[in-house]
């Protein structure tokens, strides 16, 4: 038995060409229809439409916002569902099967949804910061969305993108989309952990032993307890960009066991697990704004930083550096972040384009991410960088102070849950 196909409150016409595939071409009574009607605009009515099936789509097509549906229909008289009268059947007669006439149905009133909320976009633009170079996945996935909104609103509704902090870094884009100065931004989640301290506990290193496990663990815990916090102050995440295994870069000293950076001067963004991370192998950290880092390095100020290594080769950071230590130490993910009375006031039709929009800018940052790791590394080492892969174990057994301080700041029970989270979703 088929199962009964669900109605989205609004459908797109890719969700009324589905359930025609899935529930009611597949039907015996499709194969030799013997005439057709075709029904336009969004009048339709769903006892009418349940007397015409069965039905075939001729043509699906959608000029600018509005999608504009022809559908045949092969003539049939049935037994109306919505006035509980009987009927006689045409020659050949004999009763529907229950799961067209429900397929019918929901055609019906996917349509109506479909044509009659499309085209109603009032013209406005929504502003988007993020960090990361041009270059990079995140302005990739970012322009990605824009495309697909103005598309997807007929020209109406246009995302402007501001990259490679245009409008100030990560703390201030946090803080600016929170007061409702700023629409939306891309944001990591120690620079959230302000607002949110049990979003502490994401900071913790060593969580995640893959890009699989992290996906699984995101999906399935964080963002909802992600987003229970982030109300309180007026934000919410609709999806979370890869960013990338962060990894530990140094000049003139090889780094393959935690020993080798005991003492060293290393550069850490104020992410209370990153720090404490470098504090338990005996680094010593330094608190370095990020607009500031390549001129630290150049002029040695620090002799170490950690990034992932898209943003290595993105921002250029090996012309400081020489050595690439592969630490893996953290899985570093940021928020597509929005400020949530902002959405809220937007048209239901228009909030459900951007949130499918925000997973799918998502997921082509973990495909960029997770498959392209293993081509920057290679590209850091034609340009001169030396690659380590230390001893993870020598690091994680130095971490319980790390796990320490930081449940400390995040709420013991909110640590717990999350560890409960990560290893729930570990591949067995």
């Amino acid at each position: 038995m088929r199962p009964t196909p669900k109605v989205l409150p609004r459908a797109n016409y890719h969700t009324i060409y589905k359930i025609f595939i899935r529930d009611v071409l597949p039907n015996e009574d499709m194969k030799s229809p013997s005439s057709s009607t075709s029904l336009f605009g969004n009048r339709l009515h769903m006892e009418s439409l349940a007397n015409l099936l069965p039905a075939r789509v001729f043509t699906v097509f959608r000029p600018q916002a509005a999608p504009v549906i022809m559908i045949g229909f092969t003539k049939r008289h049935v037994p109306s569902p919505m006035s509980g009268g009987s009927g006689q059947t045409t020659a050949g007669a004999h009763t529907m099967p229950n799961f067209i006439k429900t397929a019918a149905v929901a055609v019906a009133a996917a349509l109506a949804c479909a044509v009659a909320g499309a085209a109603d976009f009032s013209a406005q633009t929504i502003r988007l910061a993020h960090t990361a170079a041009v270059s990079h996945a995140h302005h990739e996935a970012a322009l990605q969305l824009a495309k697909n909104v103005s598309e997807r609103t007929g020209g109406k509704v246009k995302v402007e993108v501001y990259p490679a902090g245009e409008l100030g870094d990560q703390p201030a884009l946090a803080e600016q989309v929170t007061l409702g100065a700023l629409d939306s931004a891309v944001v990591s989640l120690g620079n959230l952990a302000m607002y949110s301290k049990k979003l502490n506990a994401m900071t913790a290193p060593y969580l995640f032993k893959d890009y699989d496990h992290a996906h699984r663990t995101i999906d399935a815990f964080v963002m909802p307890w992600m987003n229970e916090g982030l109300a309180q102050h007026d934000a919410v995440g609709l999806s979370m960009f890869d960013y990338g295994f962060r990894q530990t870069t140094t000049k003139g000293v090889p780094v393959n066991s935690a020993a080798d950076l005991k003492g060293v001067k290393i550069r850490v963004p104020p992410a209370t697990g990153l720090l404490a991370a470098f504090d338990a192998v005996g680094a010593n950290t330094q608190k370095i704004a990020y607009s500031e880092l390549y001129t630290s390095l150049k002029q040695g100020v620090v002799t170490g930083e950690e990034n992932p290594v898209f943003t290595i080769l993105a921002d250029s950071l090996f012309e400081t550096q020489d050595e690439l230590a592969l630490t893996n130490h953290y899985f570093d993910c940021q928020v597509l972040l929005f400020n949530k009375m902002f959405l809220d006031g937007l048209q239901p039709e228009l909030q459900a384009i951007l949130k499918e929009e925000a997973v799918k800018a998502q997921n082509l940052t973990r495909d960029r991410i997770s498959h392209g790791e293993a081509a920057v590394i290679e590209e850091l080492k034609k340009k001169g960088m030396h690659v380590t892969n230390p001893d993870r174990d020598s690091f994680v057994k130095l971490m319980k102070p790390a796990y320490d301080k930081i449940g400390e700041l995040a709420g013991k029970d909110e640590m717990k849950k999350l560890l409960d989270a990560v290893e729930a979703n570990r591949a067995k």
